[in-house]
C-alpha cells in the first residue's frame, strides 16, 4: 500500500503528506522496512521529519491504540513541522 501512498504524493505534491501505520512497523525487518519509506519520501522530494508513535487516547480520541506517524514536507519548502502536544486532560 506504501507504493501508492509515494505514487500519488509524486503525482499530487502537496507541500506536506502525513502517514500513519501500525508501531511495530519500527522493529519490521529490523527497521529496514521504514528506512526503505524514508527513502523513497525522499527520492519523491520529500524531508521526512523524525518518525513518532502517538497515542491516540493522547489527543482526546477514544481509542488506546499507537499509531506511527511519517510525516514528509516538500524539500522546496522551509517549514519545521511539530508534533501536536498531548493533551493533560484523558
Amino acid at each position: 500500500m506504501f507504493y501508492e501512498f509515494a505514487r500519488v504524493v509524486q503525482e499530487v505534491s502537496p507541500a506536506i503528506c502525513i502517514g500513519e501505520n501500525v508501531r511495530g512497523l519500527l522493529s519490521h525487518e529490523k527497521g529496514k522496512t521504514l528506512q526503505g519509506m524514508i527513502s523513497i519520501l525522499d527520492e519523491i522530494g520529500y524531508n521526512v521529519v523524525p518518525v513518532q508513535v502517538l497515542k491516540a487516547i493522547n489527543y482526546k480520541v477514544p481509542q488506546k491504540r499507537e499509531r506511527l506517524i511519517l510525516v514528509g514536507i516538500r524539500k522546496d519548502i522551509d517549514v519545521k513541522y511539530e508534533y501536536p502536544k498531548p493533551s493533560k486532560k484523558i
